[in-house]
């Protein structure tokens, strides 16, 4: 085989094997599946679905010549990637770090070990590696 008909049979398997997930989704009622999902699942299976439906439409209108990305699916697409993000943003999938305000925590602590009477008096304050030095 050539190296265009191996790429054509892998197509073709890829193809054959996403009809039958999809024949799998399809075969069951869509109440059935989500009587027993909580309202975050149901959301992102929805979401997938949505996602999935339009990124075949995409795949298609390319293969029939038609410039996907000034046709209304792109746009759709857009808008579903968006509910994806905020999807993650509500499972807690995507919020940010802790940081901790290094000047803030220095002012936080030379205050404390000034207020301390074990200091004897002396001012503490850390100097910039971290180390505490007495005045």
């Amino acid at each position: 085989m050539t190296e265009l008909e191996d790429k054509a049979q892998a197509l073709l398997d890829q193809a054959l094997e996403a009809k039958m997930l999809i024949e799998q989704v399809a075969d069951t009622p869509l109440q059935d599946k989500l009587k027993d999902m909580d309202p975050l699942e149901k959301a992102r299976w929805l979401t997938t679905v949505a996602y999935s439906i339009c990124s075949l439409t995409f795949v298609y209108l390319r293969t029939v010549g038609v410039s996907p990305k000034t046709h209304p699916v792109k746009a759709e697409l857009d808008r579903i990637k968006t509910a994806f993000t905020k999807i993650e943003k509500l499972s807690g999938g995507m919020q940010p770090t802790m940081r901790i305000d290094q000047k803030a925590a220095k002012r936080f602590v030379n205050h404390t070990l000034a207020a301390n009477p074990e200091t004897k008096g002396g001012a503490v304050c850390l100097d910039p590696a971290g180390a505490a030095a007495t005045r």
